[in-house]
C-alpha cells in the first residue's frame, strides 16, 4: 500500500509539472503573440506614414504630383457613366489653376532659402483657405502651385483665384521692401466630361492651356499679381468612342 502511495503522489507531482510547464509556454506564447502584433501595428503604421509622405510635399504638407494623380484619380472613380446613352448623362466640370509666383527669386537671392521656405509655407496656407477642402491643392516644385477643381464653374474657380491674390497682397510678410512684394500669377482652364476617362484624358490639355494662361497674365501683370482666363474646352466622351 505504501508502494502504491508513493506511485500515486509521484503522478500527481508528475502532472502538476507539466501543468505548470503548459501554462508557462503558453504565457511565453502569449506574451510573444503580443509583440509580433505590436510590431506588426508599428510597421504597418510606418508604411502608412511613408505611403503618405510619398503623396505629400515635404515643406508645405500640400500634394505632390504622384499624391494628386491618386486622389485625382479616386476622385473620378466615383464618374463612371452607368448609362452609354447620351439622355440622362451628367456632365462633369474640371477647372484647373496653375499659379507661379511672383520675386520669389529674389527673395531667395537676397534673403536666403529659409526665408523663400517661410513664403511657400504662408502661399500654402492661403491656398488651402482659399479653395474647398475637397479641391486638389499640389505644389509642382519650386514656386508653381496647381489647384484641380471638380465640379466648380469656371466663375468660381475665378472667384477663388482672385481671394487667393488679394489674401497675398494684404499680408505684410510678404512684403520684404519697396522693390520686392510676393505676389502671384494665375492661369485658369476649364472643361467638361461625362466619365472618368473623359476626366482623366482633358486633364493634360487643360494645364497646358493653363501654363499658356499662366505665361500671359505673368508677361501682362509684370509685378503684381495676374490672372488670364483660357478657353472653354468642352468634351464629349462620344468623340472617343464611349471612353
Amino acid at each position: 500500500m505504501e508502494c502504491h502511495f508513493h506511485n500515486a503522489s509521484d503522478a500527481s507531482l508528475q502532472q502538476s509539472h507539466m501543468i505548470r510547464t503548459l501554462q508557462e509556454q503558453l504565457r511565453l506564447c502569449t506574451e510573444q503573440s503580443k509583440i509580433l502584433i505590436r510590431e506588426t501595428v508599428a510597421k504597418n503604421q510606418q508604411i502608412q506614414e511613408l505611403e503618405a509622405a510619398a503623396d505629400r510635399d515635404s515643406l508645405t504638407g500640400l500634394y505632390n504630383r504622384r499624391g494628386a494623380a491618386l486622389e485625382l484619380r479616386r476622385i473620378l472613380g466615383g464618374f463612371e457613366r452607368q448609362d452609354y446613352s447620351v439622355a440622362g448623362r451628367v456632365l462633369h466640370q474640371l477647372s484647373v489653376l496653375v499659379m507661379d509666383l511672383n520675386n520669389f527669386k529674389a527673395v531667395n537671392d537676397r534673403f536666403g532659402h529659409a526665408a523663400g521656405d517661410q513664403v511657400l509655407l504662408i502661399v500654402s496656407a492661403y491656398l488651402q483657405k482659399a479653395f474647398r477642402a475637397e479641391d486638389i491643392i499640389i505644389r509642382n516644385g519650386g514656386d508653381e502651385f496647381v489647384v484641380y477643381l471638380i465640379n466648380a464653374t469656371q466663375a468660381g474657380a475665378a472667384q477663388r483665384a482672385e481671394r487667393l491674390a488679394a489674401l497675398l497682397r494684404e499680408d505684410e510678410r510678404l512684403r520684404f521692401d519697396d522693390n520686392i512684394q510676393v505676389s502671384i500669377s494665375v492661369g485658369i482652364s476649364h472643361g467638361s466630361f461625362f466619365s472618368s476617362r473623359g476626366g482623366l484624358h482633358i486633364i493634360n490639355d487643360l494645364e497646358q492651356l493653363c501654363d499658356m494662361a499662366m505665361c500671359r497674365a505673368k508677361n501682362d501683370s509684370r509685378e503684381s499679381s495676374g490672372i488670364n482666363i483660357a478657353p472653354v474646352i468642352v468634351f464629349s466622351d462620344t468623340a472617343f468612342g464611349n471612353l
